[in-house]
């Protein structure tokens, strides 16, 4: 835009130079083509002058073909005066009386100024005003002797004194290009004018419109950047529904870039997330709000609030609609998450007056098992009835002791450690069971990864849970892999533990981390709550994905930092 702004501004300050320079041109050559024209009129005008009088002077001069008397004479002078652009035509005395004249009011009339002086016989010439003639150009001429000896001849009573001849040539024809001359100038220089007027004009408009620019895209920059800083996705819409403005947290939530969305009708672009928008129900009202789900693959829902504005010009004609949508997913796990603190709240309160009520009682009841165990030593059905009561006691005693270790809150021993220590912990504890069921355990990533502040016996508790619970899905052998890496911001470490068993029905992924909830036939339902808790207590989180037949996997992400 400043190069634009630039060359524009540098184009009308070359035309501005060139109107200038036209001007002063144009004054420049009119001077100069009026002062020629007037040497060449006065040159012309000269020479028709002396023409004349060089014509007198000869038949003066001719002894036989002179003047034959005065008549002839003034018959003459009138002959030459009808000839065009001739005046007057004056034969004057030294004291400037007119003796003969084309004009006869002039005889005997003085001659009003001065005669121009003449040196010898030379011609003098000038612009005069005598007669009310107006502009004339007069050729002055002293008559040599022998011419006056002639005229003397012609015009008996003439004094010796010396004669001179006067020729008056109209400057009408020059006066008249002249003016033309003028007038055409003039009206070059008027147009060159306008042109630097324009000129000027135009640079001011010029400029105050680039200002103008300016402060408009100053303005729209600053509105985009307030758009697109936005928390929320925003959406504008003209008056037909379709899309005019879209930031970047509402193409995120879409899945869309904003080429590929701007134009679009804004309900045919939600259906591509499955969301059903009713358009009727956007432009309903001035202000509405709505909650619907949507899904990007077509499987996991999130919930949207959509609220919608219209927009109305000055005679309050709807223009179009801006609607801000809110993701509200986040806010829908931190109410599962306070859901779910509660239920355990309660669930450990519980779980710590059941174990109370029942540990006594299991003692008591495991301690006859035992005593009724040796007492019928030798009798092998009596004995095998106190064993079984004996195992089924210690089983009991294991749940409830699960039970109190979710129910009570194990904060974390906040300690340097690497993975790679915890991860060689929890596989220690497990390699009994792998080992048995022919389990491979493939690692990756670990040495690319930083340490992490954490408690390496909790994180240990944990993965031994997931190993366990992978080597359990894995009946016929498998694989068991474990890849570590770092978030993008660097701030978190990723561990994904995968198994290839028999997987989890869809059904029942959202359940899996409840308290008591197990597929497993002989399964507490407690492992993966444990490991949840203890990954919510380092700040970090788990999801869960799993494809029945295929397998199932875990991704932990841990803070590096507490």
């Amino acid at each position: 835009m400043n190069l634009k702004k630039n060359l524009l501004y540098l184009q009308l300050g070359a035309l501005f130079l060139i109107v200038l320079s036209g001007l002063f041109g144009l004054a420049y050559f009119t001077v100069k083509n009026v002062h020629r024209e007037e040497q060449l009129m006065s040159s012309h005008l000269r020479d028709m002058g002396i023409s004349i009088i060089r014509i007198i002077e000869a038949a003066a001069e001719s002894e036989q073909g002179g003047y034959r008397d005065s008549q002839h004479l003034r018959d003459f002078f009138a002959l030459i005066g009808r000839q065009r652009n001739y005046r007057y035509l004056l034969l004057i005395t030294q004291r400037g009386s007119v003796v003969v004249s084309n004009i006869d009011s002039l005889e005997g009339q003085e001659v009003p100024g001065d005669i121009l002086p003449v040196a010898g016989d030379s011609i003098a010439t000038g612009l005069s005003g005598r007669f009310g003639q107006g502009p004339v150009f007069e050729v002055h001429s002293r008559l040599s002797q022998r011419a006056m000896a002639g005229l003397r001849r012609a015009l008996p009573g003439l004094d010796d004194e010396q004669l001179y001849l006067i020729v008056g040539l109209g400057t009408d024809e020059f006066q008249s290009a002249r003016h033309e001359d003028f007038r055409r100038a003039l009206g070059t220089g008027l147009v060159l004018i306008i042109l630097l007027v324009a000129t000027v004009f135009f640079a001011g408009v010029i400029r105050r419109y680039y200002k103008a620019n300016q402060s408009l895209q100053q303005a729209e920059s600053f509105i985009r950047n307030v758009i697109e800083s936005m928390g929320h996705g925003l959406i504008a819409l003209d008056a037909e529904g379709r899309i005019l403005t879209i930031n970047k947290r509402a193409c995120d939530l879409l899945r869309f870039t904003e080429a590929e969305v701007s134009g679009r009708d804004f309900a045919e672009v939600m259906s591509h997330v499955y969301c059903s928008i009713d358009k009727g129900e956007i432009f309903a009202g001035d202000w509405t709000e709505k909650k619907v789900r949507c899904s990007v693959d077509g499987r996991n829902t999130h919930s949207v609030s959509l609220t919608t504005r219209r927009i109305l010009d000055h005679e309050g004609n709807m223009t179009g609609t801006v609607i801000v949508m809110r993701d509200l997913q986040e806010i829908e796990e931190l109410e599962q998450r306070v859901e779910r603190s509660e239920r355990l709240a309660g669930l450990g309160q519980m779980a710590a007056g059941i174990a109370h009520e029942v540990r006594n009682p299991l003692g008591s009841i495991k301690g006859l098992a035992q005593y009724f165990s040796r007492k019928f030593a030798d009798e092998p059905d009596e004995k095998k009835y106190a064993e079984a009561i004996i195992n089924e006691t210690d089983r009991l005693n294991r749940v409830v002791s699960e039970l109190l270790d979710f129910a009570r809150p194990h904060e974390p021993d906040w300690r340097e450690c690497t993975i790679t220590a915890i991860l060689d912990h929890a596989l220690r504890l497990v390699q009994a069971d792998l080992t048995a069921r022919s389990i491979r355990v493939e690692r990756s990533g670990e040495e690319q990864v930083p340490g992490l502040q954490a408690d390496p016996d909790l994180l240990a508790q944990a993965f031994m849970n997931l190993f366990l619970n992978a080597a359990e899905a894995m009946e016929d052998g498998g694989v068991l892999t474990i890849q570590c890496s770092v978030a993008e911001q660097g701030e978190a470490l990723i561990i994904a533990v995968e198994d290839n068993g028999k997987g989890i029905p869809q059904h029942a992924l959202g359940d899996i981390f409840n308290p008591f909830f197990t597929l497993k036939k002989s399964g507490t339902g407690l492992g993966l709550a444990l490991v949840h808790r203890i990954v919510d207590n380092h700040g970090g989180s788990i999801d869960v994905s799993s494809v029945e037949g295929r397998g199932t996997r875990f991704i932990i992400k841990l803070p590096v930092k507490a």
